[in-house]
């Protein structure tokens, strides 16, 4: 709701779960000092398919071919044009409702639970110069705000590289 809150250290993750966001575990990516979470496979197997970047200063969601291929995301009508980060712009085809299951703890069989699933109306399809650079190559999803902005979010420090990132349901705002 436009309203930035900072706490001391731990009481964020402490008020994040007393009120029953989900805890979706993070790092922060070499190099860049961007979060990065697990894209799971869609139907609870516990395997992680894709890196998700978040980035809250995208508008929109995008995946590249190899993500969309592991998430099922299918072509839809329609093309949207993009500036990249290299000043480009690209135009890419859209997808229609896409589900981003997102990790969360680790399961004591392997793999991991799903903390939270999003799901975008559209998103991008192709090889953005961005995804390229932040998943060498591997499956890889741009979280932007048509998934994150409607949704109450807090960031969380944790151990060495790993943070946490608590997600809120959507809210209408």
């Amino acid at each position: 709701k436009g309203v930035l809150r900072l706490w001391r250290p731990g009481e964020g993750a402490a008020k994040a779960r007393e009120a029953g966001l989900a805890d979706v575990e993070a790092v922060v990516l070499p190099d860049f000092a961007i979060l990065g979470v697990r894209i799971m496979q869609p139907g609870g197997s516990g395997a992680a398919v894709a890196l998700g970047v978040i980035d809250t200063g995208a508008g929109f969601s995008a995946l590249t071919p190899s993500a969309a291929e592991a998430l099922q995301a299918q072509r839809s009508r329609g093309e949207v044009t993009v500036l990249g980060v290299d000043g480009r712009p690209m135009r890419m085809p859209l997808s229609s409702e896409v589900t981003l299951p997102l990790g969360g703890q680790a399961l004591p069989r392997g793999g991991w639970e799903t903390a939270v699933s999003l799901k975008t109306s559209s998103a991008a399809l192709g090889d953005l110069p961005a995804l390229k650079i932040f998943g060498n190559g591997k499956p890889t999803v741009l979280l932007g705000l048509d998934v994150l902005g409607k949704r109450r979010l807090v960031f969380a420090a944790g151990s060495g590289q790993t943070r946490h990132l608590f997600i809120g349901p959507e809210e209408s705002l």
